[in-house]
């Protein structure tokens, strides 16, 4: 996702464990030039969740 505010980018990801998060960011940071990320965990979800997105017309 293409954002506003202080970062660019948002990625959503599933990972085996804390260690693979680790190194994921790690090659984010050595390969990809990415200075700075911000890492939330999710711990359990809403019945219904994660939604679809919008339809691609609905501004129109």
């Amino acid at each position: 996702m293409h954002l506003t505010g202080r970062f660019d980018y948002q990625v959503r990801l599933r990972c085996a464990s804390i260690d693979a998060l680790d190194q994921l960011l790690r090659n984010f940071k050595e390969q990809l030039g990415v200075s700075e990320t911000a890492t939330r965990l999710v711990l359990s979800t809403a019945a219904g969740y994660p939604r679809q997105p919008a339809p691609s017309n609905l501004g129109s």
